[in-house]
């Protein structure tokens, strides 16, 4: 129970901090790499949440008659990239209607076509938002649970790192030689 106990426990417990530390930094990195590759899942074209303005990751074209309209019209594609950024029709009803005028003025269609093709827009818009909120939602409690319990096992080896400092502390002063001062 001399010195070299302690020595050998008081390594042990710096061994084991390293790995718990080794450990939260691989969590870290983990989080850090599934979010990065559900962003770049969910965000192929650059920050642009849906293809129907006419982008697309692999760049083939989307099916639908806006997704070609918004190709063939860069101000229309314009339109639709603000709109998406402004969070949809509903958070921008003057964007809304600039769409729908382009749409009757400079492809034809009637007031009706253009708002029943803006409106179908919303909803594909509305419901890939709400993928990603989900899909991000998921990403931040894995990563959440793996910091968490990275915390709890650096406590723990901290906790034992003390413990075994105190009880080296102890044995170290109890194998001093017992002597006794006089003061004359």
């Amino acid at each position: 129970m001399g010195p070299g106990l302690c020595r050998a426990l008081l390594g042990s417990a710096g061994a084991l901090g390293s790995s718990v530390q080794g450990q939260q930094a691989q969590t870290g990195q983990n989080a850090v790499a599934s979010v990065e590759d559900v962003l770049k899942g969910l965000f192929p074209q650059n920050g642009s949440l849906l293809p129907p303005t006419g982008r697309s990751a692999s760049g083939q074209q989307v099916p639908g008659q806006l997704t070609a309209l918004a190709q063939q019209d860069p101000q229309l594609a314009a339109a639709l990239d603000r709109v998406e950024r402004n969070g949809g029709t509903s958070q921008s009803p003057r964007d809304r209607d600039q769409i729908i005028n382009l749409l009757t003025s400079k492809h034809n269609l009637s007031q009706q076509d253009a708002a029943n093709l803006v409106n179908q827009w919303e909803q594909q818009f509305q419901q890939v938002r709400a993928q990603t909120d989900q899909k991000a939602k998921q990403v931040g409690q894995a990563a959440a649970e793996g910091i968490s319990q990275g915390a709890l096992w650096s406590f723990l080896a901290l906790l034992l790192g003390l413990l075994a400092a105190a009880w080296c502390g102890w044995a170290g002063t109890a194998s001093l030689p017992k002597t006794t001062v006089v003061v004359s």
